[in-house]
């Protein structure tokens, strides 16, 4: 019930300084302020107190053209895992950290030619099957060899389509990021400042441009909609 404009203020400042950007601060006063109304349908709060969120910087609309993915992929001849983990993101759209790293062997069906993305890791929550194109069927191959290479190596079951390969107590463990990887290929092929949240930006323009409405369902599902096309 103390909580006001001045608390308001205070925190905005705090976090600031804290380097968090006028978004990020957004995201959190939007969830105190859901807790703030669930109060008040609660009987435990009077009248909820207004939130000024800040002015936030425009949305990035970075893209990736078929060279520029490319030129990227082809930095990355010396992990052929990460050049199928940015292939699957720039065909499919998906986000690299949380639906194509975490991805494991069970989720793949070669004969089929699909990929199962499990339910909680879409947008709307619910799980699907997408449909590979014919580009990415012998690389998905390759690298499950390379998983089963592996294990036969560490002699334990690698359950993870991209596990860690360096050698030392991670090894065989899921792969969690490749930023530093990801930084240094993108440098090479001469575009600095490039976000692998970029794939999913230019998998939803090329499904326009294929004649995919852009409000058909949501973006995964627009994805998946193309590739059956």
């Amino acid at each position: 019930m103390a909580i006001g404009q001045a608390s308001f203020t205070t925190y905005i400042a705090t976090r600031q300084a804290a380097g968090l950007s006028n978004g990020t601060v957004n995201r959190e006063l939007a969830l105190l302020g859901k807790a703030l109304r669930l109060a008040e349908e609660r009987g435990q709060l009077l009248r909820v107190p207004r939130i000024h969120l800040l002015q936030e910087s425009a949305p990035r609309t970075g893209f990736f053209e078929r060279s520029d993915f490319e030129r990227v992929r082809k930095h990355l001849t010396q992990r052929p895992d990460l050049q199928l983990a940015i292939s699957l993101a720039h065909a499919l759209g998906w986000r690299t950290q949380a639906q194509v790293l975490p991805m494991q062997l069970s989720q793949v069906d070669l004969a089929a030619g699909t990929l199962r993305l499990e339910p909680g890791t879409t947008k709307n929550r619910e799980g699907r099957t997408i449909y590979l194109t014919p580009e990415l069927i012998p690389l998905v191959s390759e690298q499950i060899e390379r998983v089963k290479a592996l294990s036969r190596k560490l002699n334990r079951v690698v359950p993870y389509l991209f596990p860690n390969p360096r050698k030392g107590r991670f090894q065989g463990s899921r792969l969690r990021d490749f930023r530093k990887a990801w930084l240094t290929a993108c440098k090479k092929a001469g575009l600095i400042g490039m976000l692998r949240h970029d794939f999913r930006r230019s998998a939803v323009r090329n499904l326009v441009r294929s004649g995919v409405g852009e409000t058909v369902g949501d973006e995964d599902q627009r994805t998946q909609d193309t590739l059956r096309l």
